[in-house]
């Protein structure tokens, strides 16, 4: 299995940081697992079955979000559903995530 390590910053321009806006759109990633540690400012938002959805807020800083993706929908004949997941950006903090993805 290979493994590939993914850095990301999310940084709002300064007239939209008042209100709530759309960093990364709602996708699901093509690999087999994701694995997810954020920087203290929320943002993760994870969507339910009903179409709801739910945010990951107040992790502690050794928490880790792993995901299912496409690769292991795939890999279990749909048994593990992908992950449908976004990032929603408020306020002037820069936010960091640290993804390893597994292929």
């Amino acid at each position: 299995m290979d493994f590939v390590l993914k850095l990301h910053k999310y940084k709002l321009e300064p007239e939209l940081e008042a209100e709530p806006c759309m960093a990364l759109p709602e996708h699901q990633d093509l690999s087999f697992i994701t694995i997810i540690n954020q920087n203290q400012v929320n943002g993760l938002e994870i969507k339910t079955r009903d179409g709801d959805w739910i945010a990951f807020d107040d992790a502690s800083p050794s928490s880790l979000v792993v995901m299912a993706c496409d690769g292991l929908q795939v890999w279990s004949n749909d048994r593990i559903e992908a992950c449908k997941h976004r990032v929603i950006m408020s306020g002037s903090k820069v936010r960091y995530s640290c993804l390893v993805i597994c292929l």
